[in-house]
């Protein structure tokens, strides 16, 4: 490789590089240290201070006080902190207190999703939801307002009630919760929260607030739905809130925000009117607050949490995991979403109910479609969903017969290039007739000098008569990029291949890790060691071989040299990528080395020969004497009828014969 080319093989690097990073800084927050939820700068985040942080997370709805703040509400009499309040179904276990009526922690209680990690060699039960930051419980008010006019003044109070202890009562299957608040100035709202567990995967809620005052008043709530979700890796770009808006009987839009690009307190609210569901989502699995009445939300907020295991290096996230603080910090954030409700004028003693479903399920299309609202579209597969569906179809009908999911994706990698083969064999070829026509184009050029437009119109000549095209070997290229991009997304969505085991890989959704190192490499950003990225880039590379560059195009023979150098810089991008995907790359390069190399074979034989003369040798061909004339089925049948009609005929003349 020459100077220039080689220039030209660090510039492309750079840029390749250049785009990655910024899409990691784009998902992951980059270096930036994550906010508070108190929105103030974290210089350090002991265990102490994260738990100051988050009794002061209070959301209030953007409002000038118009009156003094009257003094805070009083914590009835004789109710104790009760924890440790168990509902069981039969797919979720939910753990609750009565402080703030808060669910404390769910469970997915099925074997085959369980956690993605180990303690004492076995997987736990997944614990979807739990306080991820300290004392920031799921499912609770977080805010009650109350508005007034007195003596002509507005007046507007905001009651804090996560941290307000409520009286429980328990059944076996339920639990109701009662408080009642006042905001200093003689108004009295009783609130009553009823929680039913079920044996499906949500559980319900009912809500309701009554006017137990004598004068009316206007009031309003903020409701905090799953506040954090259990991630399956540290870097995920799956991690966020979806909040799901109806546009018609059967029409919901999605809105959809990254956890990393997410603040603690200057998100932007998503007003839109009928707003469905929200929730948050991880790779996996989704924490949705299903409404069954739109038409009480005012507005959705989309919130970060910070997640205080991996800011402190604890837990499952130690700090052989993430060694420096500072990435720590940038990868800390969770995220959570605040709905908040219109304001509703109660007259005395009158009551009004909200209820909903807190749907906590995988991200399976069977169990989220019973609930409609278009839950199934948690399952993202990508720009072609229909056909994503399809290819998951396939994957676990392969399971079906070979119960081994490693398997089932070699045998789908084969099958889709299998039938991708003639489109594969129609552009070799196509470059392989464009790579003869070279010596002539050279010839042309010398010919022409620097004339562009004789030597353009001589170049169209040259193609059209030899029946070639410097497009027609992109078409069939093109026509598997679909296919392609469907296969790629229904494997990383595909939640089958969790827990999937082959050879050495434990699990098919996370990278194989053979063993840890005991440092870290800057440019993979991990210190565990994975094999197949390595032989799925070592692939690449033998692939590229068979690559061959027209002849005599010195340009596109250096930048085919550099493209030789590309898989190793995709070697550093993919190098966490899940195990099954890094599967399939690795199989599907590895089967186009054989197809490029019997493709090649072929393709070295072809003799260029004139359009018209080939038409002119095939017309030869088929107007020989000795030549059998292809018959067709149409031919096929009017030769039966024909014959039909002769039997007939022979047969009506034997009868006509006298005796």
């Amino acid at each position: 490789m020459d100077k220039k080319a080689f220039a030209q093989f660090l510039l492309l690097s750079a840029v390749v590089l250049i785009v990655w990073w910024g899409a990691n800084y784009l998902l992951l927050g980059g270096r930036r240290a994550p906010r508070p939820l108190v929105g103030k700068p974290i210089e350090r985040i002991p265990s102490d201070a994260v738990a100051e942080q988050a009794a002061q997370a209070q959301i209030t709805p953007k409002a000038q006080r118009l009156a003094p703040t009257p003094p805070p509400p009083q914590q009835q009499e004789g109710s104790k902190l009760v924890e440790g309040l168990v509902l069981e179904g039969k797919h979720l276990r939910t753990v609750w207190t009565n402080r703030g009526a808060a669910l404390q922690k769910l469970q997915i209680l099925d074997e085959h999703y369980r956690a993605p990690y180990r303690v004492n060699g076995k997987r736990p039960r997944l614990t979807l939801l739990d306080q991820f930051q300290e004392d920031f419980p799921s499912d609770v008010i977080e805010t009650v307002t109350i508005s007034s006019r007195e003596g002509g003044e507005k007046r507007r109070i905001d009651i804090p009630m996560h941290d307000f202890r409520y009286d429980v009562e328990q059944t076996a299957q339920s639990l109701q919760f009662r408080a009642v608040v006042e905001d200093g100035l003689g108004h009295q709202l009783m609130v009553r929260k009823n929680v039913r567990i079920t044996d499906e995967y949500h559980y319900e809620v009912s809500l309701e607030f009554e006017n137990a005052s004598a004068r009316p008043f206007e009031f309003s709530y903020a409701l905090r739905g799953a506040a954090g979700i259990e991630r399956e890796m540290l870097k995920t770009v799956y991690l966020g809130t979806r909040v799901a808006v109806r546009r018609g009987p059967d029409d919901y839009k999605i809105a959809k925000r990254s956890a990393a690009k997410l603040g603690a307190s200057d998100s932007k609210p998503n007003k839109s009117a009928s707003i469905a569901w929200a929730g948050v989502v991880n790779h996996y699995f989704a924490a949705i607050t299903l409404l069954d009445d739109a038409e009480w939300v005012g507005q959705v907020q989309s919130l970060g949490v910070i997640e205080r295991d991996v800011v402190q290096a604890s837990g499952r996230w130690d700090s052989d995991i993430v060694r420096h603080a500072k990435n720590r910090r940038a990868l800390a954030r969770n995220a959570t979403v605040v709905i908040h409700a219109l304001p509703v004028t109660l007259a005395s003693g009158e009551k009004v109910s909200r209820q909903y479903r807190f749907v906590a399920a995988p991200k399976e299309a069977q169990i989220l479609k019973p609930y409609d609202a278009k839950l199934g579209a948690l399952v993202e597969l990508g720009l072609f969903p229909g056909l994503g569906r399809f290819i998951l179809t396939l994957l676990n009908l392969l399971y079906a017969l070979i119960p081994n999911y490693g398997v089932a994706i070699i045998l789908l990698t084969v099958m889709v290039r299998v039938i991708l083969h003639p489109l594969t064999r129609k552009s070799q070829m196509s470059m392989a007739r464009m790579q003869k026509l070279q010596p002539h184009i050279q010839e042309l050029q010398k010919q022409f000098g620097n004339d562009k437009e004789k030597m353009a119109q001589a170049q169209m000549e040259l193609w059209r008569k030899y029946g070639a095209s410097p497009i027609s070997g992109c078409g069939p290229m093109l026509l598997q990029v679909p296919v392609m991009i469907a296969l790629f997304m229904a494997l990383r969505a595909a939640i089958a291949l969790r827990h999937a085991p082959f050879l050495w890989i434990l699990d098919l959704s996370q990278p194989d890790a053979l063993f840890r190192l005991p440092f870290f490499i800057p440019l993979l950003r991990s210190n565990e060691f994975n094999l197949l990225p390595i032989l799925m880039a070592a692939s690449w590379i033998l692939n590229s071989s068979f690559t061959s560059a027209p002849g005599g195009a010195d340009q596109a023979r250096q930048q085919q040299k550099m493209m030789k150098w590309m898989p190793i810089l995709f070697l550093f991008m993919l190098y966490r990528f899940p195990s099954g995907l890094c599967l399939y790359l690795t199989f599907s390069s590895s089967i186009g080395v054989l197809e490029r190399w019997a493709i090649q074979r072929k393709s070295d034989q072809i003799e260029l020969e004139p359009v018209a003369e080939k038409r002119k040798r095939k017309a030869r061909r088929n107007n020989r004497p000795d030549k059998k004339k292809k018959i067709g089925l149409l031919d096929r049948l009017q030769k039966f009828a024909d014959d039909q009609d002769r039997k007939a005929d022979k047969k009506k003349r034997g009868k006509a014969k006298p005796d």
